[in-house]
């Protein structure tokens, strides 16, 4: 299983960098479910701040899933935020995975957030990767390892 995920990964990766360079970009499979199909689409920034943001949502859903880029002291973390889930990826010299996000950055509810999120999931994305990512494969592994964060009975929530 460890291997088929890193092998997805590196196939993303691949598939990112050598096809798309703008803004949109999809990936995945006709004969695959939902969450396996995904849109990203630059959100472009109306005011002062230099936050990237990106709108992340999944094939047939109604949901849009924010994913805010910052970068302080050498690390960039990604806030993925939606309606009823947080949760933030971080990548460092250290490399790149998933972690919980800090009480003082949650805009939901702790009660609502400890149900939704697969906190034996957040453990194994801790390190997707061993070296740091560029934007659009941080965005392509965060789009493909979420759902795994999410509980199977909200799984729903991204759909």
């Amino acid at each position: 299983m460890k291997n088929l995920k890193q092998y997805f990964a590196i196939t993303i990766m691949a598939l990112v960098i050598s096809l798309f360079s703008n803004s949109t970009f999809a990936i995945g499979n006709e004969n695959s479910n939902d969450l396996n199909d995904f849109k990203i689409t630059a959100v472009e920034n109306m005011g002062t701040s230099h936050t990237d943001v990106w709108n992340l949502e999944y094939s047939n859903s109604a949901n849009s899933i924010k994913i805010v880029k910052s970068v302080e002291k050498g690390v960039t973390q990604y806030i993925v935020r939606g309606k009823f889930l947080e949760v933030r990826y971080v990548s460092s010299k250290k490399g790149f995975g998933a972690r919980l996000i800090k009480n003082s950055e949650a805009h939901v509810p702790s009660a609502i957030r400890d149900n939704v999120i697969n906190l034996a999931a957040v453990k194994q994305q801790r390190i997707i990767s061993s070296e740091p990512v560029d934007d659009q494969t941080a965005l392509s592994l965060i789009a493909a390892y979420l759902p795994e964060l999410v509980n199977n009975n909200y799984k729903h929530i991204l759909q």
